[in-house]
């Protein structure tokens, strides 16, 4: 379902002549486009409208004021806008589903309009169809809003007949295209694991905490602002809504927490917990209390206006809201604190996309909890030599070829076999360091293993480049004491930037751990 938000990009770019790539090729060969700007511009576009209808939601129960803030925290300290917004991954519209079938929902138990309830189902239907793996939030939101509709004529009628259209288009294609009626999902989780049982058998508690605190990947950490919704559980704690929320979000940490490639692959953040924004930032909203208001019936009758069934209506716009000064502080500061983090993976997504790749995350996911290298300081890390005279790196996150090894002091370092017969770069990747003009000296620690004898030499060459130039190779000769080397090499650096630092070994009968590089 996903793909449907590109239909009308792609119509008003190739109209306007803005856009020469087929959709689709005429033979079906390739079913994707080649222009990435169809999937950057259909994210962000949809991203917004998402925003909006978060908008439209809070403001049924908060001021307007109070709901552009929070509506600007969701646009900009979460990871709705370095996931949801750069690129059309099925949890963008997942979370357009969901929002479009809370606010039809709400408003035709509020309004007593049963014929809202068919929107409010449909898009619970397509919550399921973009992503399966919403089964959870699909069913609990499903029973919550039918048990809200029993006592409006013909609601649950209409509730129950939005759901038929997209779930006969749904299992249309997937039965003539992937002859399954899950899809192409039915036959990758076997490509890879027995079943669904063995994909999700992972460690817990390493799952749990990977995706709510790990540096690499930690949900809290990215977005300190999401833990003020805490507040909201509790202020809100005599609201249905409150529970039904805070049990989606249980169930779907829970979930992938047990999943083997809980960090989700190539990625900013847990992307796989994306689908609980929107709950987390709902809960957020109910933080924000009545004046006066300390018990349940105070809360209910300043609050809203309830029906004579029970059900939550909106907020009395007479209704004065109380935001006491810790709260307002904790919330300008998590949110700054998050919109930090959060820019961090758009300012330069080359930066972090070099982080998942070498080595890569999937080969190497214990990478998330390494403290000395987090994915939101990749594009600050070339900037460590202006704080110090002297900037040591670990090398152990640039190869592309060779294996991490920790010795026994925990130390990373960067195994790479080399042989009599192959020359070849141990960091092609390339170590980003801004330099200032002027010489500068690198001294390269490394541990040295001979097949024969301790004392052959190592020679290598260390290559300076910039925007994907070589500007330079000099080459040393590396002596080991003890099966160790510590070598100070001498580069001259043109102009100040940024420069890519590369290491080609020559001939070399066994292997070379480079444990760190030093700049001074």
């Amino acid at each position: 379902f996903s793909a449907i938000f590109s239909i009308p990009t792609y119509t008003i770019l190739y109209d306007c002549g803005l856009t020469t790539a087929e959709i689709v090729s005429p033979d079906f060969a390739v079913t994707y486009s080649t222009d990435a700007r169809l999937e950057r511009i259909t994210a962000a576009w949809l991203a917004a409208l998402t925003v909006l209808l978060f908008y439209l939601i809070v403001q049924r129960r908060l001021p307007a004021l109070w709901s552009l803030l929070l509506s600007l925290v969701y646009a900009l300290a979460t990871f709705h806008y370095t996931v949801s917004s750069q690129g059309l991954w099925q949890h963008g519209p997942a979370e357009f589903f969901i929002l479009v079938a809370i606010l039809f929902g709400d408003i035709s138990i509020q309004r007593k309009k049963a014929s809202l309830a068919f929107w409010c189902s449909l898009a619970l239907a397509c919550v399921f169809f973009t992503r399966p793996q919403n089964f959870f939030i699909t069913g609990v939101l499903g029973l919550y809003y039918f048990w809200q509709l029993r006592k409006i004529a013909r609601g649950r009628l209409w509730f129950l007949a939005g759901p038929i259209v997209p779930g006969l288009l749904y299992l249309l294609v997937n039965l003539s295209v992937y002859h399954h009626p899950l899809g192409g999902y039915a036959h990758m989780i076997h490509l890879y694991y027995e079943g669904p049982a063995e994909a999700f058998s992972g460690d817990f508690w390493d799952g749990l905490g990977g995706l709510l605190v790990s540096p690499g990947r930690g949900l809290f950490l990215y977005s300190p602002v999401l833990l003020l919704s805490m507040v909201g559980i509790w202020r809100g704690r005599y609201e249905p809504a409150v529970w039904i929320y805070t049990f989606i979000i249980a169930f779907q940490i829970i979930l992938y927490s047990n999943y083997l490639l809980w960090w989700g692959g190539l990625t900013y953040g847990p992307r796989f917990l994306m689908e609980t924004i929107p709950f987390f930032m709902l809960l957020l909203a109910f933080a924000f209390e009545p004046a006066g208001s300390d018990k349940k019936t105070d809360r209910n009758n300043a609050q809203t206006t309830v029906d004579s069934e029970g059900s939550a209506a909106v907020t009395n716009p007479e209704t004065r809201f109380y935001v006491s000064l810790w709260f307002r502080q904790a919330l300008l500061w998590s949110g700054l604190l998050s919109f930090l983090f959060q820019f961090a993976g758009i300012v330069n997504t080359a930066a972090f996309k070099r982080w998942n790749e070498f080595p890569h995350i999937d080969t190497f996911p214990d990478r998330v909890w390494d403290w000395s290298y987090p994915a939101f300081m990749a594009p600050l890390t070339p900037y460590r030599s202006l704080l110090t005279d002297t900037t040591r790196y670990s090398l152990a996150y640039y190869p592309t070829q060779g294996r991490i090894v920790r010795d026994a002091r925990g130390m990373h370092g960067y195994l790479v076999e080399v042989n009599t017969a192959v020359t070849a770069r141990i960091i092609t990747a390339g170590l980003p360091v801004y330099l200032k003009t002027g010489d500068h000296r690198l001294r390269l620690h490394a541990r040295l293993e001979h097949n024969r004898n301790l004392n052959i030499p190592l020679r290598v060459g260390v290559a300076l480049s910039r925007n994907q130039k070589e500007l330079g190779r000099t080459h040393v000769e590396l002596q080991s004491t003890h099966g160790f080397t510590d070598t100070m090499i001498e580069i001259a650096v043109p102009e100040a930037g940024v420069y890519e630092i590369s290491f080609i070994p020559d001939e070399y009968p066994g292997t070379l751990t480079v444990d760190y590089l030093e700049f001074q």
